[in-house]
């Protein structure tokens, strides 16, 4: 997606382009980036995640994982088992046929805290966005491969990225030991993020008046 060219953009016909993926280069003006979304939600989604998902304590898990096992991925999230209780099951392949079906996932992630979110062919994945509208806090590292990301997305949602997936169980440990502060850092990014959705249905509206 970052190599893949942008030129046509700046085409005379093209008033108005929305794309998926951010680029390491400026985009034209004309260009608006907007989120991936969610492949597994509710019908309609969630407009309030923060006020219609279960809150603490209402919420057994402290992190949960399910996906396909690359790119280190069990390694990473061996460290995260020594804290709380957590669901975990890496597939050997995409659409794994031993996947949780919707139900079950969107069940389990309604009884978590935190979703360790990797990144996949790009750094931006659905479970972001599907953590997110299950009132989870979604746990995400900056490095070479994602800040491009992660200086998109905290223009609109305030999350506090970890150098690496080592800082992972301190942070969750600190999550624990003082509840009320994670309550306070859930809200702020699940208020956010419903503000994120208004700003980018305001974006196309828009977009469809004037072209």
């Amino acid at each position: 997606y970052n190599l893949d060219p942008v030129d046509f953009y700046m085409f005379s016909n093209c008033k108005k382009v929305f794309r998926n993926y951010v680029k390491p280069e400026e985009l034209p003006n004309n260009v608006t980036v907007f989120p991936l979304g969610y492949h597994t939600t509710f019908r309609n989604g969630i407009e309030k995640p923060y006020e219609r998902t279960p809150q603490l304590p209402f919420r057994k898990y402290m992190w949960s994982f399910f996906g396909t096992g690359w790119h280190n991925r069990a390694e990473h999230l061996e460290s995260l088992k020594q804290v709380g209780e957590y669901r975990c099951d890496l597939y050997g392949e995409w659409n794994d046929p031993k996947m949780l079906s919707e139900k079950e996932y969107l069940s389990t992630l309604l009884n978590t805290w935190v979703v360790p979110c990797f990144g996949g062919n790009n750094y931006e994945t659905y479970r972001f966005y599907e953590a997110l509208e299950c009132g989870c806090v979604p746990l995400i590292v900056e490095d070479e491969e994602s800040k491009e990301f992660v200086k998109y997305i905290t223009q609109y949602i305030p999350i506090l990225p970890l150098k690496s997936w080592n800082q992972a169980p301190q942070l969750l440990k600190g999550f624990q030991e003082n509840k009320e502060a994670f309550e306070q850092y859930r809200y702020s990014i699940l208020t956010a993020y419903s503000s994120m959705k208004k700003q980018f249905q305001d974006k196309f509206r828009l977009a469809i008046i004037e072209n």
